[in-house]
């Protein structure tokens, strides 16, 4: 079990995430070995797990066959099928293993259904929302720096907020006075 959590810790996606959270997808995953050849999942079927590479490469390829296109070539740590944390789309792509690899996996089910840690998965799903905003808002900023343009300015450009709603947190007496944020029910 401890390699599968050293394995987590190395890929990106689950990079800064609680060690005992990662022990805790660490005893619910499955250690899966496809051969030489041998297909992980088709474009356009339903995403049944999120996983990753433990050992061996997986290449990712659309198109049909005869005529796919290489996309990308994970090794170990590489992520696979991890839109199934994001949302209910079958795969854009398709994933083989030209020699054979290993792949640790989380089944769907477990991913929406088993409580981790004191919390449900989905809030998992809720970390990973974050990177990608965060992820989002590094390639802003780097635009920002190439283009001379503000940060506000390109936000607006973008159609991501309106004025109004992007004014509202940058008004002095928001950033000069502590004030209390409503929770949710």
């Amino acid at each position: 079990m401890e390699a599968m959590v050293a394995l987590l810790e190395r890929t990106s996606l689950f990079s800064g995430v609680d060690p005992g959270i990662l022990r805790d997808l660490a005893h619910l995953a499955e250690r899966r070995e496809y051969g030489a050849g041998e297909w992980l999942f088709h474009e356009s079927a339903p995403r049944q797990w999120f996983g990753a590479v433990k050992r061996g490469e997986v290449e990712l390829v659309r198109g049909i066959h005869g005529q796919q296109r290489r996309l990308a070539l994970l090794g170990e740590g590489g992520i696979l099928s991890e839109g199934l944390l994001l949302d209910d789309l079958p795969h854009s792509t398709s994933a083989l293993t030209r020699q054979g690899a290993v792949v640790v996996q989380l089944a769907r089910a477990t991913v929406e259904n088993f409580p981790i840690s004191g919390i449900r998965l989905s809030g998992l799903q809720h970390f990973i929302e974050a990177l990608a905003f965060i992820k989002k808002a590094c390639a802003l900023a780097k635009e920002a720096l190439e283009t001379g343009a503000s940060v506000y300015e390109l936000v607006l450009q973008k159609g991501w907020m309106t004025r109004e709603v992007l004014d509202e947190p940058l008004r002095p007496e928001h950033m000069t006075h502590p004030r209390q944020i409503p929770r949710s029910a």
